[in-house]
């Protein structure tokens, strides 16, 4: 919980150096903004007018389900045993909830009474053998443009050439990648289509920063015009990827760590995850800052490239 520091009226003043040591009162949310999100994920209220739970959590110990309006009710809940991610809610009000009903494969929040974390905020761990959630996709591909951004952070089981998260047709073969760890750490794209041909393949050239640094907390983000995808990592510039989409891609999926392909789900990423906000255009640059400079101010972290 941030803190206000609270100085009495006609105290002595306060030097600038010491100031910037304080806790600073930080909101979570995101600001006003020209775009509309189709999808908002995360632990805390991103949405300045969503009032339900963020997450259904299960506890390990009697597999007990609540829903939690704060990081605290599930960290008392859990106890010393451990929290898993039944559900994160999706805050826009369309119902497109992340969902995981099968425990074996559900995320940690809490783990032997330790709070997963990035940047000190709660944060879901996803290993890379079975962990995966899935959502009604929201139509970013449909859309003919689409902007992604995502707080993570890889661990050392994280594994290169699997997906962070993506848009896919659940019985077929259609993906829509924006998020896609690659040997050196990079951040890479990918589209195919019903038939699986690629028209948006998997970049090979290494970038600076890396998105993928084991231990490091990474703001990615992900602009689609439809033609261009351009790619960021902690506000920093890396690659615009110039592309034509080419065949049919039937989507219906949203999926978070993993690959989905003929209804089975496997190639898993592995790391930490703790939000996810969607977009079915190509947002603006006043809105694309607005956006990332909200996460920079509540994990401080991402503000080194």
């Amino acid at each position: 919980m941030s803190r206000i520091q609270y100085i009495e009226a006609g105290a002595a003043t306060i030097s600038a150096g010491d100031l910037a040591l304080m806790e600073k009162l930080v909101v979570p949310g995101i600001p006003g903004l020209t775009a509309t999100p189709a999808a908002l994920y995360g632990f805390s209220y991103l949405s300045p007018t969503y009032t339900g739970p963020l997450f259904r959590m299960r506890r390990s110990s009697d597999n007990t389900e609540l829903d939690c309006y704060t990081v605290g009710q599930g960290l008392a809940f859990a106890g010393s045993g451990s929290g898993l991610l039944r559900t994160a809610y999706d805050q826009t009000g369309n119902g497109r909830h992340f969902q995981q009903p099968t425990a074996a494969a559900q995320f940690a929040l809490v783990q032997g009474g330790v709070q997963v974390t990035i940047n000190g905020r709660q944060a879901a761990a996803m290993d890379n053998v079975d962990d995966y959630m899935s959502a009604v996709a929201p139509g970013a591909f449909a859309a003919g443009a689409a902007s992604f951004f995502a707080v993570v952070e890889a661990t050392a089981s994280s594994t290169s050439g699997r997906a962070v998260f993506h848009e896919a047709r659940g019985g077929g073969s259609a993906r829509y990648v924006p998020a896609q760890h690659i040997t050196g750490g990079s951040v890479s794209q990918l589209g195919r289509d019903n038939a699986a041909a690629s028209y948006l393949p998997v970049g090979t050239t290494a970038e600076a920063p890396a998105a993928f640094v084991s231990g490091t907390p990474r703001l990615l983000s992900f602009i689609d015009t439809g033609s261009v995808v351009r790619k960021r990592v902690n506000r920093t510039s890396l690659a615009d990827v110039a592309y034509t989409r080419s065949g049919t891609s039937t989507i219906d999926t949203l999926l978070l760590n993993g690959q989905i392909s003929g209804g089975n789900v496997s190639q898993f990423w592995g790391g930490k995850w703790a939000e996810l906000i969607v977009f079915t255009s190509a947002v603006s640059n006043a809105d694309r800052d607005a956006v990332e400079n909200s996460r920079v101010s509540y994990y401080p972290a991402l503000a080194t490239a």
